[in-house]
């Protein structure tokens, strides 16, 4: 089999140029892939830093606008709520550059995760607005001040303006003893009313805990100014009795239905107020804070948590694509050692067919040439050492054959007896002359068969064919 590179030295140097060049293409594939993992990672760890510093700042701004709100809600200080709107349009713009991180830009669950958060913050912000309106204003804060302001203080101006006039009347006639008891039954009826007065502003004081646990204060307070109340009902009563007599001046008369009428009047009004500041809306901030501002506040650190799991999530995935690859690398280099084992097995066959046999065929072809065996050495892969090989056996085969024919010429034409023995002192060959000289026929020979003697140090020895 003739191949293109008739050299063995070609052939090794054409297989170790083919496996040089895969060992470097080897090389160089795992070292990109390193390069590229390296890379990737990297990029992965650099990108997860970013949004996660991002998202630690937001959690501080975001800690920092939820604490202000409360503080805004106790104080209602001018500057906690600019404070408010601050880190309001802040917190906005913090999770806005959240989509412009790498993270958010090459991840849909990210950036779906991003947008719903700014979704849930900006109507959190239209909440808080709405809190910082209703609280700017007293009559929007408090509900029942509306009550207080509106309607049980022209009420309480009303009776007093009402009493002071029947007093004065009163006093004008002292000279009727009547009159100085009537003045005697207004005086208990002022003071009354404004005792009675005095507990509802103690009882409102109450609703935000100032002398104390709130409902128990506001209990004694609602229970004092039911018992003036009834005072100032009872001393409204005696005075209808002079009204029945003809005993009330006309300005008294006035005075009392009046006062009839706002006692009843601030009574109805009192309890309208009193069912809001005894109910947990005597704050128009709370029911905001509580049905509104504070599900949105769990709903969007709901969403800042939905966040950093989901980028915890792809850095996993990140981590699995760099074990992949890593696994990738090991699969190589197993392929390329088990190419490198079947490279080793075939230079051994190589070596095998083309360098042991071949010259294992000539020196067996060599041995029994010297054993007068003919042998033709089988070379099945030629290389251009085997054939100078083979070329080489060949023709120093001729060449013996050449010189034992002339030898054999020179011998048999020779005067002389000539005669070979072997160790055994038996005799080997004898040539024409020996044979006329001591009578030997030719089967005296049969160990020669055919002589073709050759020169053998200084004896001459036979071979068969």
């Amino acid at each position: 089999m003739k191949l293109k590179f008739g050299s063995f030295t070609q052939r090794v140097a054409l297989i170790a140029l083919i496996l040089a060049v895969l060992i470097a293409v080897a090389v160089i594939y795992a070292r990109q892939i390193v390069d590229d993992a390296s890379k990737k990672s990297l990029a992965s760890i650099s990108e997860s830093q970013q949004i996660e510093n991002a998202l630690h700042n937001l959690r501080a701004t975001m800690q920092g606008y939820e604490q202000s709100i409360y503080q805004y809600s106790l104080l209602q200080d001018k500057h906690q709520q600019d404070r408010v709107l601050s880190l309001s349009n802040n917190v906005v713009f913090q999770t806005a550059g959240l989509l412009n991180t790498p993270v958010a830009q090459k991840t849909d669950s990210v950036a779906e995760a991003v947008l719903t958060l700014e979704t849930d913050l900006r109507r959190l912000q239209a909440e808080v607005r709405k809190l910082l309106v209703v609280m700017a204003n007293a009559g929007t804060f408090y509900p029942g001040m509306t009550i207080l302001t509106e309607k049980m203080y022209p009420t309480n101006i009303g009776f007093m303006q009402a009493v002071e006039l029947a007093i004065l009347e009163a006093e004008g006639s002292l000279k009727h003893r009547e009159q100085r008891e009537i003045l005697n039954i207004l005086k208990e009826a002022k003071y009354a009313w404004a005792q009675q007065i005095s507990s509802v502003r103690v009882f409102i004081a109450n609703r935000a805990g100032a002398f104390g646990e709130p409902q128990k204060s506001m209990e004694l307070n609602e229970n004092n100014r039911r018992m003036y109340a009834e005072i100032v009902a009872l001393q409204l009563n005696k005075l209808n009795v002079y009204a029945a007599r003809g005993q009330l001046g006309m300005q008294q008369g006035e005075s009392l239905a009046a006062m009839r009428q706002a006692l009843d009047r601030y009574e109805q009004d009192f309890q309208a107020a009193a069912k809001i500041y005894l109910s947990e809306n005597w704050r128009a901030d709370i029911p905001i804070m509580r049905e509104q501002i504070r599900p949105m506040l769990d709903r969007v650190w709901r969403d800042i948590d939905g966040i950093e799991k989901t980028v915890e999530q792809q850095g996993d995935v990140n981590i699995f694509d760099l074990v992949e690859t890593t696994g990738t690398l090991s699969r190589f280099i197993w392929m390329f050692s088990l190419f490198g084992y079947l490279v080793l097995v075939f230079g051994y066959l190589m070596f095998e067919y083309a360098v042991r046999r071949p010259m294992l065929q000539v020196a067996q072809a060599l041995d029994a040439y010297g054993q007068d065996v003919t042998y033709t050495p089988v070379i099945k892969f030629n290389t251009e050492e085997t054939r100078t090989l083979v070329s080489a056996f060949s023709r120093m085969q001729k060449h013996v054959e050449s010189r034992q024919t002339r030898l054999e010429s020179i011998l048999d034409n020779a005067g002389e007896g000539i005669i070979t023995l072997s160790d055994e002192r038996r005799i080997e060959s004898f040539n024409n002359a020996a044979q006329i000289l001591f009578g030997y026929q030719a089967d005296d020979g049969r160990q020669c068969g055919r002589r073709k003697c050759a020169v053998r140090a200084p004896v001459i020895r036979c071979r068969s064919a």
